[in-house]
């Protein structure tokens, strides 16, 4: 288990210098007395599923207990500290990776501490599938090859798509069908220009009232909304087309590339050109 343990930190050395991919993964069965300390963090992405039993993450000030069905996800140079709790056996998943340009949205989660995230999924079938999933990244990044890679990082974009999903819960958790009706009618139209008042105007409710119903059902506001919506889009347009950054800017419903940009940017963390160039030398 050392030797497994010294790898991962090896892996974790290099990460800055890797193209997105799994670096290592496990399953591990550990007694108290197991614990791991990264005093500078590590420069890749840490995900840990628990099945079983309780560990904790020490991280700040934050001291983290972790059960059943908790998932933990260390950002890249976060210092840290994990172990077994007393008289617990922790059985747990855990995956180092860098993650993939496009999955930049789904890992914007909440922080309970900066770099440290949280999740616990409460739903049975949803902590089966990841359970599932988190076994074929394990099972095919036992093998070297390019497939076998490819298909580890698939099934991990799998869990992460499904912890983005219980984060944001948007579509299975709105209750008023006013609500969803409008969610529905921005996935379908998000390319149209839509101001409060129209979209109101078709579910029969007043602005303010729609403004306030739709942040207290969604968790964020309609024009949040639809921007996140916009650049999903133009980010796919990006990668499998060749449309200019302005054309997509347009196709997406922004009225002003410059906009289109700044938004592009801050949600990704580079430009819309920077962002193309980079998917496409990772597919060389």
């Amino acid at each position: 288990m050392k030797g497994i343990q010294k790898m991962a930190n090896d892996f974790s050395n290099t990460a800055k210098f890797s193209s997105p991919g799994v670096l290592v993964s496990g399953h591990y069965y550990k007694s108290y007395g197991y614990k791991t300390i990264r005093a500078e963090g590590t420069c890749d992405w840490l995900l840990t599923y628990t099945l079983k039993g309780e560990g904790c993450f020490e991280a700040g000030n934050i001291n983290l207990s972790c059960h059943t069905g908790d998932i933990a996800i260390l950002k890249p140079g976060t210092p840290h500290y994990y172990f077994t709790s007393k008289g617990e056996i922790w059985d747990f998943m855990w995956v180092h990776f860098v993650p993939r340009l496009d999955w930049n949205p789904w890992l914007q989660l909440p922080e309970v501490i900066s770099g440290l995230i949280y999740i616990h999924l409460d739903n049975t079938g949803v902590k089966n599938r990841i359970s599932k999933a988190f076994r074929r990244v394990i099972e095919d990044n036992r093998q070297f090859n390019t497939i076998h890679r490819e298909l580890a990082l698939s099934a991990l974009e799998e869990i992460i798509l499904l912890i983005y999903q219980k984060s944001n819960e948007t579509n299975n958790q709105v209750r008023d069908p006013r609500i969803q009706e409008i969610v529905e009618y921005l996935y379908n139209h998000y390319d149209r220009q839509h101001t409060v008042s129209d979209l109101a105007e078709r579910v029969c409710l007043s602005p303010s009232r729609l403004a306030h119903l739709f942040k207290e059902e969604v968790g964020q506001s309609i024009i949040d909304m639809l921007i996140k919506i916009r650049l999903k889009h133009a980010a796919r347009l990006l990668q499998f087309t060749s449309h200019s950054v302005s054309e997509i800017a347009e196709e997406c419903g922004f009225q002003s590339t410059s906009y289109f940009t700044q938004q592009f940017s801050s949600a990704y963390g580079m430009s819309p050109s920077v962002y193309r160039r980079k998917i496409a030398n990772m597919g060389r």
